[in-house]
């Protein structure tokens, strides 16, 4: 995690890495301590597990304001994708310890971490540990979404082509990623992770790996465009996919929201044909219309 100073409203790096490093020890220290007690600790009732670039952040954020959500005390916990071999009680540490503090009956315990619905180990893994959790997945137009997540990895530093030139490179950087994490359950590609722009956006794929082992009942699926122009509506639908008290949230905004370049109208239309059966194929398999323009 990048800390940033901020003096008289502009940045300054002088004491990034010191910052970085104090942040880092306390993490470590809260965690340290939060695994010897872990059993006091709970599993999660839902989890939002992607897309990335699709407005988890928001959602994320937006449900811990509701008084019976408790969310994970860092938003992407990476357990089931990044992290599996820490443990169960690994796990668990992220999540507040529920003994310790009087909840009502409905109280909901939550995360988000969008490289899970992505991941083709997760869904088997979180289905052994929590074959009951209920699924919020939000799915944007592929195209932007992938666009978003170039701008995202260039603005990392991690991205040093172009977006077409990205694009044309995915099937050579994730080319035997994803079998070769299903053959190796110790297996981390950041290639795959941050690279695979259109397969990201393949959804139907994505989708058919957690409908194997979940329910559609236990899935709530999202047109990420609609959750933006109309909040106060879905998240009432989410307060009651998630079983919870009515709540009104004031203040509704867009978190994790940068400003970015236009994509090249030429690239668009390309991208249109890549995705166009993809888009009938999702809604058929969903039964859900989704007004992209592709």
């Amino acid at each position: 995690m990048v800390v940033e100073e901020r003096a008289n409203g502009r940045y300054s790096p002088a004491n990034r890495p010191l910052k970085r490093t104090v942040t880092r020890f306390v993490r470590r220290s809260i965690f340290a301590f939060r695994r010897t007690i872990a059993s006091d600790s709970r599993f999660p009732d839902f989890v939002i597990i992607g897309a990335q670039r699709a407005g988890t952040t928001s959602l994320f954020n937006i449900l811990s304001g509701h008084p019976s959500v408790t969310q994970s005390v860092v938003k992407e916990v990476h357990f089931f994708d990044l992290n599996y071999d820490k443990g169960l009680e690994w796990y668990k540490s992220h999540f507040p310890i529920y003994r310790w503090v009087r909840y009502g009956p409905k109280h909901r315990w939550g995360e988000a971490s969008p490289y899970y619905l992505f991941e083709p180990r997760v869904p088997e893994r979180m289905h052994q540990a929590l074959p009951k959790v209920k699924l919020v997945v939000l799915l944007r137009n592929p195209i932007d979404r992938a666009y978003s997540d170039y701008q995202r990895q260039v603005q990392l530093g991690q991205e040093p082509l172009s977006f077409e030139d990205a694009l044309a490179a995915e099937g050579k950087r994730t080319h035997g990623e994803a079998e070769r994490m299903l053959k190796n359950p110790a297996y981390v590609s950041i290639d795959y992770q941050r690279y695979a722009y259109i397969e990201r956006g393949m959804y139907t794929k994505q989708l058919e790996r957690w409908l194997k082992l979940y329910s559609r009942d236990q899935m709530m699926i999202i047109p990420a465009e609609r959750f933006f122009l109309h909040m106060p509506e879905v998240l009432d639908e989410v307060i009651s996919f998630l079983d919870l008290p009515h709540h009104s949230f004031p203040g509704l905004r867009t978190d994790n929201s940068v400003p970015y370049p236009a994509m090249s109208p030429v690239t668009r239309d390309k991208l249109r044909a890549t995705f166009a059966d993809e888009k009938k194929q999702l809604e058929a398999m969903t039964g859900l219309t989704f007004n992209w323009d592709i």
